[in-house]
């Protein structure tokens, strides 16, 4: 077993360095080699076994006939390097698990594989790149001396990475170059963000911009993903203008959003199926284009003929309400719908700011 194969381990290092362990001895000491095991055994059925580093004869004698044979057994081969015998995926999306995954060699100092198993080899991202190595970064060497990555992958931002393989004091094997693209988006971000003032019912002066980005916040080039905008509050408020899709840079670009509610405080959320959704900053609504008017001071209910009554307040307003300041005045005029006779005083007055008096 185990036991056996570590009994002859020590004595092959023994025998090969039998002068130099036996020189201080010489004095005291008397050994037979001829008696010492040999270098090589056979047994019955011819096979032979290298046991220690050395010459031997070994003979064997099929229907009276001898045969003889020298054997020279040499070391194992030492590892000295580390090699890669299977580079990994020349590009790979971030944070995406490599298509091919990096295989790495025991060698020797002339570049044999030397078979060993049970080393442990460790993969990183060689200085300076940047960003996460995930899956097992370790791989332990089969029978062979050959270690098999699993899982790898890079987290971070977009560009070249090669990865960097060690082992103790064996010479590390450095990995051509991995381009690492844009990953799948995992997030929506407001590029430019909708303007800080609008009219009600009148289109946002500016387009509002939306772009898809990955785990690390690379933009991610896909095409014809639907993104939809909502309103917050929305009660007595309505959006149009509020889907479009991305472009082939991801880019969804909203150059139509209108407002048309009460004056106010609001902001805009911007989503995409499973992505998480962003939200503007504020919009401060003011009142749209004047389209009708209201009396906020209505006349009395009865007046003696003749005589002078008021004032009477009008007030311009946009189809949502909202009181309209005019820059310049807007001549209102007066008249009687239902009934007879005639109006006297001022029958038509300008409107100052909002509203105009009678």
């Amino acid at each position: 077993g185990d036991g056996l194969q570590l009994a002859k381990d020590i004595y092959a290092a023994a025998l090969e360095h039998i002068d130099e362990l036996c020189a201080p001895y010489a004095t005291v000491i008397d050994i037979d080699r001829a008696k010492l095991p040999t270098a090589a055994t056979v047994n019955g059925s011819g096979l032979v076994t290298g046991v220690a580093v050395g010459s031997s004869s070994v003979s064997a004698t099929i229907g009276g006939t001898v045969g003889q044979a020298s054997i020279t057994v040499t070391p194992l081969p030492s590892a000295t390097q580390l090699a890669i015998t299977t580079q990994p995926s020349s590009s790979a999306p971030n944070d995406a698990v490599f298509p091919i995954q990096p295989v790495v060699q025991l060698k020797d100092a002339n570049g044999n594989n030397v078979a060993t198993a049970g080393v442990v080899i460790t993969a990183a991202i060689t200085a300076p790149g940047t960003g996460v190595l995930g899956g097992t970064a370790t791989a332990t060497t089969n029978a062979s001396g050959a270690a098999s990555f699993s899982g790898l992958k890079i987290t971070g931002t977009l560009g070249i990475r090669s990865l960097t393989f060690t082992a103790g004091a064996l010479t590390p094997a450095t990995s051509s170059g991995i381009n690492i693209t844009a990953g799948a988006a995992t997030q929506l971000v407001i590029t430019t963000q909708p303007p800080a003032t609008a009219n009600s019912g009148q289109a946002f002066s500016s387009a509002t911009v939306v772009q898809l980005r990955d785990i690390s916040g690379n933009d991610v080039p896909q095409n014809g993903v639907l993104v939809s905008a909502a309103v917050s509050p929305s009660a007595g408020v309505t959006l149009s203008g509020g889907t479009t899709t991305t472009n082939a840079s991801g880019t969804a670009t909203f150059g139509a959003l209108t407002l048309t509610g009460p004056a106010g405080g609001y902001t805009l959320t911007f989503s995409s199926g499973a992505l998480p959704p962003a939200t503007s900053s504020t919009v401060t609504l003011s009142a749209g284009s004047g389209s009708k008017l209201v009396i906020i001071t209505p006349p009395p209910s009865q007046v003696q003929n003749g005589a002078s009554f008021g004032p009477v307040v009008i007030q311009l307003q946009d189809a949502s309400g909202n009181p309209v300041v005019q820059p310049s005045p807007v001549n209102v005029l007066v008249a009687i719908t239902t009934g007879g006779g005639a109006l006297r005083g001022s029958t038509s007055v300008g409107t100052s700011g909002r509203t105009g008096t009678f």
